[in-house]
């Protein structure tokens, strides 16, 4: 992999772990297609070969730190573990579910509750491997419970904050729809908004909560609302 001079957004940084605010349009990591400008990429530069986690994971080789993911679109709070010890670690408690996250979103309509769980499994589509539906097999797919909390209605839209319990890929993405309130500007899952054409997806990691892996620290760390955001709600 190329190791590339692209500068990260950095909240937070020590010998284990470093929180960054990752910016919407980027790319985790490499993956056919797409194979440089990822944060991987940044990353194999800013560490050198030192950045590798435990071996005996081949696909670390492409993955080296990552422990989550957000989707290419999605900007916000992502941690990164810098050794192999903080890897374990924290893909630990990414799987046992003790990290707190919390994401914004502005979505198409308007809800009359003002807050709600959605507690439906998801699977690959059957009709596009890209895609994920929800579905009511018990077979199929994998647990997934999305809570979210209406911050504000606007006219024809919402702004929306929403707590993950699982994290699923396109969790947020695929559970909004399957309320009818598709995030804005979601070009897998939503189409095309006319007032708002050119909008990129309009989802944020605001907040991640988790244990540090050497101190044992409870740490939480915010990323600011992006200026796409205020542009949007500043004209709703």
């Amino acid at each position: 992999i190329l190791a590339q001079d692209i500068p990260l957004d950095v909240l937070y940084e020590d010998d284990d772990v470093l929180v960054i605010n990752k910016t919407s349009g980027m790319v985790v990591h490499p993956a056919p297609g797409n194979y440089t400008n990822t944060i991987v990429n940044a990353l194999l530069y800013r560490y050198g070969e030192q950045f590798n986690t435990s071996e005996e994971e081949e696909e670390n080789t492409l993955r080296p730190g990552i422990v989550h993911r957000l989707d290419k679109d999605t900007s916000g709070v992502m941690v990164i573990a810098k050794t192999g010890l903080a890897h374990q670690a924290l893909c630990s408690q990414f799987a046992s579910h003790t990290t707190v996250k919390y994401y914004i979103a502005i979505v198409k309509g308007n809800f009359t509750v003002k807050r709600g769980t959605i507690n439906q499994r998801l699977a690959r589509s059957l009709y596009d491997r890209k895609l994920f539906d929800v579905t009511d097999s018990k077979t199929r797919g994998k647990e997934a419970i999305t809570h979210y909390e209406v911050l504000r209605n606007y006219p024809g839209f919402a702004f929306v904050k929403v707590k993950l319990e699982t994290g699923r890929t396109h969790q947020i993405r695929v559970h909004m729809k399957s309320i009818n309130h598709p995030i804005l500007g979601d070009a897998l899952y939503s189409r095309k908004d006319d007032k708002f054409p050119e909008v990129q997806l309009m989802l944020h990691s605001l907040s991640l909560e988790f244990t540090h892996p050497t101190t044992e620290e409870r740490m939480k760390f915010i990323a600011p609302l992006p200026s796409r955001f205020s542009e949007v709600l500043r004209v709703l």
